[in-house]
């Protein structure tokens, strides 16, 4: 019996201390990954394996309106521009300003088509956009912005928009362009009235039917609602620094991107090129693109393109003074340099 009970406890002591051992190759094996370092060594590396391998092309993602403006970046496409310098396009259509702010906001789109506006109001708080160069301004025959009326206003110049309720979308550059062109005409604050219409169809039909007697919107639109019976009253061939549309990035992708984006600048200046030679052999590009809106799309002259260039600083602080003034953006600390990337032009 003695013999017995020994074995026993001799048992019980082997099946315990098998146990323990268990448990303690377990708890072994389970901290071991944080003590192994090899693992995580290779991030050191990692700026080394971002920077782009013989032949690989970075992608950048555009958001951009159906607008000619939009041209030289298909014409670079289709004639491999881009790729020569390194970079493929990702064009994503929007249809309003709304869907294009919030693509960049949230970065499902690294740039975008815009205007100096755009980017000072993102700038409000911190550095978000930066302006790469003009795409597109008025000249003598290529308008960018118009102000029209209704066929049966009775208004026949620009002296009788005085007082009138123009329909354009609040606090836009719309707007601001519109203010400039009357301003210039020797209109005072008080001549001056607007009606919020943000929706441009909206616009347009409120000014086909009569019920709006006067709206603003850009120029190619605005020959459509000539085609219905609409005036064009005043437009801003004249004012070429009031109106520089652009092309605009996230800050962070340019600082993380500088080459690419250097690249795909360098693409759409020889594309300008290109296109500046005979812009009509681009039209049929632009139809395919739906570029050109369809009811013009036979009778559509296409415009020359300027080459590369940061806006100028006046164009700038004027639109900045004025989104101050209409307290769109409250910060006056907002710096010229600091929307502008010179360095990476041609």
């Amino acid at each position: 019996m003695h013999t017995s009970k020994v074995t026993k406890l001799i048992l019980s002591l082997l099946i315990v201390l098998g146990v323990l051992l268990s448990a303690c190759t377990q708890a072994v094996e389970t901290e071991a990954p944080p003590e192994e370092p090899a693992a995580e060594e290779p991030a050191a590396e990692e700026p080394e394996a971002e920077e782009p391998e013989a032949g690989e092309l970075t992608l950048i993602k555009f958001a951009s309106f159906a607008g000619e403006e939009a041209l030289p970046i298909y014409v670079a496409q289709q004639e491999g521009l881009l790729a020569k310098h390194g970079v493929e396009a990702d064009i994503i259509p929007v249809a309003s300003a709304q869907e294009k702010e919030q693509l960049v906001a949230v970065g499902e789109a690294n740039c975008e088509q815009g205007e100096l506006l755009t980017v000072i109001t993102a700038n409000q708080d911190e550095i978000i956009k930066q302006n790469l160069f003009v795409s597109i301004q008025p000249s003598e025959t290529h308008p960018k912005f118009t102000i029209l009326v209704a066929g049966d206003s009775g208004i026949e110049d620009i002296e009788g928009l005085k007082g009138v309720e123009i329909g354009t979308s609040e606090n836009s550059i719309v707007e601001y362009i519109t203010h400039r062109i009357l301003e210039r005409n020797g209109f005072s604050k008080e001549d001056i009235k607007f009606l919020s219409v943000p929706r441009i169809p909206d616009r347009l039909a409120l000014i086909q039917s009569g019920e709006l007697k006067a709206g603003s919107m850009q120029s190619s639109l605005a020959d459509m609602a000539v085609q219905e019976g609409a005036v064009i009253i005043a437009d801003d061939r004249n004012y070429p620094d009031i109106t520089q549309m652009t092309w605009a990035c996230r800050k962070d992708f340019i600082d993380a991107n500088p080459e690419a984006v250097k690249g795909f600048i360098a693409a759409i200046a020889e594309a300008v090129e290109i296109i500046n030679k005979d812009p009509q052999a681009y039209k049929g590009l632009a139809v395919e693109n739906n570029l050109i809106p369809v009811p013009l799309q036979e009778t559509y002259v296409m415009p020359e393109f300027p080459l590369p260039a940061v806006p100028t600083r006046e164009g700038f602080e004027d639109v900045y003074q004025w989104a101050l003034e209409k307290g769109i953006v409250t910060n006056e600390n907002i710096a010229y340099e600091d929307t502008i990337r010179p360095e990476l032009l041609p």
